[in-house]
C-alpha cells in the first residue's frame, strides 16, 4: 500500500483542483485507514478482499455501499473512500512499474520498502509544498468510522507529524524519487475523476477491475 504521506499529497492535490467543504476531515480520512491499531486490522481498515482465489483488491464498492451517505454529508468520509481507490491504483502501478512483488511474509522486503518512504518524505513535502494540517476530531471515539476497525489515532498523528520533520539519509532501493512523480501524474487524473464522479452522485469505479494476482 502507498505510504500516507503519498496518499496525504495526493489529497492536497486534488483538493487544489476540487476544493471540498472541510479540508481538514477530508485530509484526515485520506490517511486515516493506515492508523490501524495492530496488524491484524489492517485487513478490516482497507476492506482486502481475497475471497477469488488469485486476486486480490481493496473494496471500496463496498465502503461506499456501508459509508455512501456519509460521503455525500461527510468529507472524513469522502476521503478515506479515495485512499481505497488509490491504493488499488497503487499497487497496480508498483507491481507494473517497480516490478517487484513485495512480500508481507518477507519482513525484510517490507523494513526495506519502509525505509525508502522514510527516505522519501523529505522530498514529497518540498517537491508538492505540503504542510501537516490534520487535527484530531474531538469526539472522534464517536466517528462511526470506528465501526470498520479499531484506530489508534493518537499514536499514528504523532508518527504522521513526525514526516514532515525527521531526516534521513541514504538512496532508496525501490521507489525512487522519478518513479514517485510518476505515479502520482499517472494516478492524479484518475482519482480526480473518481472524486468529481462520487461527488455528483454517479456509480464510479468498481474496485473488482483493478484487482491484482497474488499467490
Amino acid at each position: 500500500m502507498a505510504q500516507r504521506t503519498i496518499h496525504y499529497v495526493l489529497g492536497e492535490l486534488m483538493l487544489r483542483e476540487c476544493p471540498v467543504r472541510d479540508r481538514k476531515r477530508f485530509l484526515l480520512g485520506s490517511i486515516l485507514p493506515d492508523a490501524y491499531s495492530a496488524q491484524e486490522e489492517r485487513k478490516l481498515a482497507h476492506f482486502t478482499d481475497r475471497s477469488t482465489p488469485g486476486i486480490m483488491f481493496f473494496d471500496f464498492d463496498a465502503f461506499r455501499r456501508r459509508f455512501g451517505d456519509r460521503m455525500a454529508a461527510d468529507d472524513l468520509y469522502l476521503g478515506y473512500y479515495m485512499h481505497l481507490v488509490e491504493d488499488n491504483f497503487y499497487r497496480v502501478f508498483f507491481r507494473e512499474r517497480v516490478g517487484v512483488n513485495i512480500d508481507a511474509q518477507k519482513p525484510e522486503q517490507i523494513k526495506r520498502l519502509h525505509l525508502d518512504y522514510t527516505l522519501l518524505n523529505a522530498y514529497i513535502t518540498e517537491r508538492y509544498g505540503i504542510r501537516n494540517e490534520v487535527e484530531r476530531p474531538p469526539d472522534f471515539e464517536s466517528e462511526p468510522v470506528n465501526e470498520i476497525a479499531h484506530f489508534d489515532l493518537d499514536r499514528f498523528l504523532r508518527e504522521f507529524a513526525g514526516d514532515f520533520t525527521r531526516q534521513a539519509e541514504g538512496d532508496t532501493r525501490y521507489l525512487t524519487e522519478p518513479m514517485l512523480d510518476e505515479f502520482l501524474a499517472r494516478c492524479l487524473p484518475q482519482v480526480l475523476r473518481e472524486l468529481r464522479t462520487v461527488q455528483a452522485g454517479g456509480r464510479g469505479l468498481a474496485a473488482r477491475d483493478m484487482a491484482w494476482t497474488v499467490p
